[in-house]
């Protein structure tokens, strides 16, 4: 009778909701992809609250890789690496309901209003499958399944979306989860691309620069740049910024195909550089976080905070967010880069910090996003 009890509170456990809406509204208020924009965009134009009050906490199914939820409303969808796209109302703490697959999911999904599209990397094959799920009627509409493994972020286009394999084959998806066409680099790729209008700029392994008209197929920029590349692409304007293996931080000319300066921080860097359109903020695995000047590229200050940095940060106007492997997020003064404040958790941070609907999120490893809302100039 004991054992037979025992079971049936372990299944019980394990059922989840079906991730399920069937009533949702057209909304302007939304993050559909990694960074918000085809540029990467990690820079929010306004002050982030003096205090902040932790409101909820939603606990997921499994760790999570460095990327980011993505928003609808009042929704948030939460991907994790046990193969789990959760989705809450943030605002209740609510758990609206869960699609699994059959493999991790270390990437964000791309969202188009009831559809949501996913890459899966299967267990135990060499294979990964592209789902497109729709949420209003709780159905898999369609799956491709292709060779490889994909941990680069996607890119959502006005008429689908880009996946950039790890073997470096791109492929653009229209929005009913079909291939509209392939390119093959030939080459390893684990960085997260970016996308101004039809140009696409790739990182390689081998420390290669690719561009690539989507709109022609084809690639027009190769250039060897760095010995090898593990971070990703961030674009302002017609100038790209991204960081290598070797721990140096380039920009890139967009308009003239050329670096414009390289600044070296002596450790490699495995985030996206982030950017108010006057300085370049970026970590790296030892731990430090600098600020370079967007113009120059002169070193305008660094700080060592222990740990290794490899989550890309959120900047504000008056504080730049960055996680560590301490089990901290530092809250730094862009300006001089002084130590604000720090939150301490059990385990470490995993996922971009999102500010949307006036709270901020924050994804700690083992299946918790932290919720704050902010208490401006507090006692």
């Amino acid at each position: 009778m004991k054992k037979a009890l025992l079971i049936l509170l372990i299944l019980a456990a394990g059922c989840t909701n079906p991730l399920i809406i069937r009533h949702l509204p057209i909304e302007k208020k939304k993050i559909e992809m990694f960074g918000g924009t085809p540029e990467r965009n990690f820079y929010y134009d306004f002050n982030l609250p003096d205090s902040l009050r932790e409101v909820t906490t939603l606990k997921t199914y499994g760790s999570y890789a460095n990327t980011s939820p993505v928003f609808y409303g009042n929704y948030i969808f939460i991907p994790d690496l046990s193969g789990r796209i959760s989705s809450f109302n943030y605002l209740t703490g609510q758990e609206v309901g869960v699609e699994k697959s059959k493999g991790e999911i270390p990437i964000a999904p791309i969202l188009l209003r009831t559809r949501i599209f996913l890459v899966v990397n299967n267990y135990n094959e060499e294979t990964f499958s592209v789902e497109f799920y729709d949420y209003k009627v709780g159905e898999v509409i369609s799956r491709q399944t292709l060779t490889g493994a994909v941990h680069n972020e996607m890119i959502k286009t006005d008429n689908g979306f880009l996946v950039v394999a790890d073997n470096g084959t791109i492929y653009k998806f229209n929005f009913i989860g079909e291939i509209d066409w392939k390119l093959e680099l030939k080459e390893e790729v684990r960085a997260d691309p970016a996308l101004q209008n039809s140009l696409l700029l790739v990182l390689t392994d081998k420390g290669y620069l690719v561009i690539v008209n989507v709109n022609q197929k084809k690639i027009i920029f190769k250039k060897k740049l760095s010995s090898s590349f593990r971070s990703g692409v961030t674009i302002k304007d017609s100038d790209a910024f991204f960081g290598d293996e070797a721990g140096n931080v380039f920009a890139f000319s967009l308009k003239e195909d050329r670096v414009l300066w390289k600044a070296q921080t002596g450790f490699p860097i495995r985030v996206l550089p982030v950017t108010d359109m006057r300085n370049i903020y970026v970590g790296n695995l030892n731990g430090d976080v600098y600020s370079i000047s967007i113009s120059s590229g002169e070193i305008l200050w660094r700080k060592n905070f222990g740990g290794v940095i490899n989550t890309t940060p959120a900047l504000f106007k008056n504080v730049l967010v960055q996680p560590n492997l301490q089990n901290k997020v530092l809250f730094l003064n862009p300006q001089k880069g002084k130590l604000i404040k720090s939150l301490k958790f059990e385990r470490s941070p995993q996922m971009t910090p999102v500010f949307f609907g006036n709270r901020l999120f924050l994804g700690v490893e083992k299946g918790k996003i932290h919720i704050y809302e902010g208490v401006q100039n507090a006692k």
